[in-house]
């Protein structure tokens, strides 16, 4: 399997866990589809079960799906595309731009 088709599905996976739902369960034993909005994301974790520690925890673990998407993708972009990196800029820091950019999209099509 190529390299970055797996880093591209690892981060779809990466995107699909359902924080909100599992801290829901862990911190207060709710299902929190069934209370507030009825959303699964921080807002209405917070204001199902407290912004501390679950909303927090929520929105913290959500944001870095995405940040640990880009950074699976950044070594293997990098790997696997070492002519796309210009060093006169600071675009080497993230490998292959294109890479980097379609983990990012899928973990948010996965969330």
């Amino acid at each position: 399997m190529n390299g970055a088709l797996l880093v591209l599905i690892l981060a779809l996976l990466l995107g699909s866990i359902p924080f909100g739902l599992i801290l829901g369960r862990v911190f207060g034993g709710k299902d929190v589809r069934l209370s507030g909005s009825g959303n699964i994301g921080a807002t209405n974790v917070s204001r199902v079960l407290g912004f501390w520690p679950a909303g927090f925890l929520t929105f913290l673990f959500d944001a870095l799906k995405g940040t640990l998407a880009v950074l699976l993708a950044t070594p293997m972009s990098e790997a696997i595309f070492p002519s796309s990196i210009d060093f006169s800029t600071l675009s080497w820091a993230l490998g292959s731009p294109l890479l980097c950019w379609s983990a990012a999209a899928l973990v948010v099509a996965g969330h």
